[in-house]
């Protein structure tokens, strides 16, 4: 903005869309002309929310973040209630020709191990091979992706072309977003409702 030091960007987006974001405290104008991951580790710790805007999605650790949202976007049901249990979240592994792979799965309260198959959170490309090329089994599938997250969108259709293909029942989406642990919470909702019909 002139006579100022801020500077400002503006993008159009959809009705419905959302977001998190930090901000990157000034580091100088000296200028690092290979940056590696040293040092995008080093720029990810300063990072911080926007002290101007209260609104915060849930995190326990940082690096905090802040939330812009359009006129119609969530909050929806991830807003915490103190007469609701809480679920948690934990991370299996799965093993595959090229190595392990982590899987995000959503567990609910009082979970049992018995009780499982919940839904995981994988990678749509490897996953579509995986299951093109696997037995069918009785499962019933939700995908889905943020149209911000471009080099998701593809290999995500694809996987619901396989899913489909192979005759699983399946909900998909699209939603305005990327891949955001804001967007995540939000959507988990709808995918249950899916998973569950």
């Amino acid at each position: 903005m002139p006579g100022t030091d801020l500077w400002h960007l503006t993008h159009r987006v959809r009705h419905d869309w959302q977001g998190s974001y930090h901000l990157a405290p000034d580091e100088g104008t000296e200028t690092v002309p290979d940056p590696g991951p040293a040092h995008w580790r080093s720029f990810a710790a300063n990072l911080v929310a926007d002290p101007y805007n209260p609104r915060t999605p849930p995190r326990s650790r940082p690096p905090h973040k802040s939330v812009a949202a359009a006129a119609q976007a969530g909050p929806r049901w991830r807003q915490p209630r103190p007469d609701v249990p809480a679920g948690r979240t934990d991370v299996a592994t799965i093993a595959t020709g090229r190595g392990p792979r982590r899987a995000w799965r959503y567990l609910p309260p009082e979970h049992r191990a018995e009780d499982g198959p919940y839904p995981d959170e994988v990678d749509a490309e490897w996953f579509a091979r995986r299951v093109a090329l696997a037995d069918r089994r009785p499962v019933r599938w939700h995908v889905e992706v943020g149209l911000d997250e471009w080099v998701n969108v593809q290999p995500n259709r694809h996987l619901r072309d396989v899913l489909t293909a192979r005759g699983y029942p399946l909900t998909y989406a699209e939603f305005a977003g990327g891949h955001d642990r804001l967007c995540r919470h939000d959507r988990l909702g709808d995918a249950l409702t899916g998973l569950l019909r």
